[in-house]
This record gives C-alpha cells, sequence and structure tokens, in this order.
C-alpha cells in the first residue's frame, strides 16, 4: 500500500509528498526491526534467568552435599583417632563404653562431593554456555565443573579405603551390638535394646588391638578422610562465591526485563 502511494506521487511529480512517504517507510521499518529487537533480548533475558535459576538450585545441592562431607568426614577423623587411642591402650575403650561402638561405626562412611553438573552439561552440549552471562562469569562455572570433575576423585579413593575398613574391622562386634550401636534404635528391628558395659568395650577394644593389618591401616585412613574433609571445604568455599556471583547476574536479568 505505502509503494502504491509513493508510485502515486511519483507519477504526479509531488516531490514533497514522496519525501513524506519515503521517511515513513524507513521510520516504520526502522521501529520494526527495534520491536523485533527488543523482543528477542527479552526472550534471552528470560532464558537466562531460567538456566541461572538451574545452575544455582544445582549449586545450592553441591553445597549441601559439601556441608555433610565435611561434619561427616570430621567426626569419622575423631573416631579413627580414638580407635587409635584404643588400639595402643585397650582400657581407653572403659572410659566411655558407648563410644567404642559409633567410633567403629563412622569411619565406615563412603560419603564424598560429587558435583551436580546438569545443567552446565547441557548447555555445554548445545554450546549455549555464553547465555548465562558476562564472560568472565561463564569462565568461573566452567572451572568450578572442571576443578570438580578432578578434585571428585578423593571419594575413590576414600571409597577404597572404606571399602578396605569396612572389611577388616568385621567381627569387632556381634550383630546385635551394630544394630544397637550404630543408630537403629527407632527401626523395628527383633533386637532387645543394648547397652555396652566396661569390661565389654575392654574385651572389643582388646581385640582391636590384636588385628594388626587394621591398626596399620587407621593412619592412611585417616588422611583419606582428611582429604576428602578439605576438598569439600574448598568446594564449598567456590560454591558460596558462585552462587553470589550468579544471584547479582539473576537481579540484572530481571532488571532488564
Amino acid at each position: 500500500m505505502r509503494v502504491t502511494r509513493i508510485s502515486q506521487h511519483f507519477v504526479a511529480h509531488d516531490w514533497f509528498a514522496v519525501l513524506v512517504e519515503i521517511l515513513v517507510l524507513i521510520v516504520g521499518v526502522f521501529l520494526g526491526f527495534q520491536v523485533n529487537d527488543w523482543n528477542e533480548q527479552r526472550i534471552l533475558d528470560s532464558q537466562q534467568e531460567y538456566y541461572l535459576e538451574r545452575l544455582k538450585q544445582n549449586l545450592e545441592t553441591d553445597s549441601l552435599q559439601a556441608n555433610n562431607v565435611i561434619v561427616e568426614n570430621e567426626q569419622a577423623m575423631e573416631s579413627v583417632k580414638y580407635l587409635v587411642s584404643v588400639s595402643r591402650n585397650p582400657e581407653v575403650a572403659g572410659e566411655n563404653p558407648q563410644m567404642l561402638p559409633s567410633s567403629l561405626f563412622w569411619p565406615r562412611g563412603l560419603r564424598a562431593v560429587v558435583s551436580q553438573r546438569h545443567t552446565f552439561d547441557e548447555l555445554r552440549s548445545n554450546g549455549r554456555l555464553g547465555i548465562l552471562g558476562p564472560p568472565d562469569l561463564v569462565e568461573e562455572v566452567s572451572r568450578y565443573y572442571f576443578i570438580r570433575a578432578e578434585r571428585d576423585q578423593f571419594g575413590v579413593f576414600n571409597f577404597e579405603s572404606t571399602k578396605r575398613y569396612r572389611k577388616l574391622q568385621e567381627g569387632l562386634l556381634t550383630l546385635e551390638q551394630k544394630m544397637a550401636s550404630y543408630g537403629f534404635r527407632d527401626i523395628e528391628f527383633p533386637f532387645p535394646d543394648f547397652a555396652m558395659d566396661r569390661e565389654e568395650a575392654m574385651r572389643i577394644g582388646k581385640k582391636l588391638s590384636e588385628k594388626a593389618e587394621l591398626v596399620d591401616m587407621l593412619p592412611d585412613l585417616y588422611q583419606d578422610k582428611f582429604h576428602t574433609r578439605r576438598e569439600a571445604v574448598l568446594a564449598q568455599q567456590q560454591i558460596m562465591r558462585l552462587i553470589t556471583r550468579i544471584n547479582s547476574q539473576i537481579e540484572s536479568a530481571r532488571q532488564a526485563n
């Protein structure tokens, strides 16, 4: 329609009208492009916020997991130190009889940080990491998951030493003692309540001291628990920095919308 009117003005030699119509056409095309660009940017900002929120949820899961790893491995380290003391002097077990079975239990744990990377892997496989925001944020996110892929292997080391510990400490406690002492009191098992007395604790402590292979591997087990905890602490520090950056980027995306 606009082109037809321009042609009519041209035939009539109405150059002013031709100029006006051309200007109107140019402005209309320009505004159309601007509206289209604005709409595309709005969609991009919305997608950015969506993926940032997903990434944040993954990191919050990592944070919770890292905190649990720190707490459990700290408890395991204290338990291993106690077992070393008992192996050197079984009478130590008699000072607090209930402490021995729980100390035998904690080093059995296999927990280590294994990062939740679903959102990152999805964006990377689709070549869309740039949607997260500025290049330095993308680099920081990528570096976090690269480091985690390397350091999560400490969980494997922890598994090997813990598996060996589980095997070597078998026979120290009866099944009844395990069920009663490992935290199963609230579950309906056909075992009566159990409270270890001083003599029984010292007897088990003596059996522990006689298991030379188990006693010899306790320092290595302690080191593996220590390294697993340390990696969890490092992961927690990285996670908190990233979550702070992502929260800032989410706020920017919301303001842009």
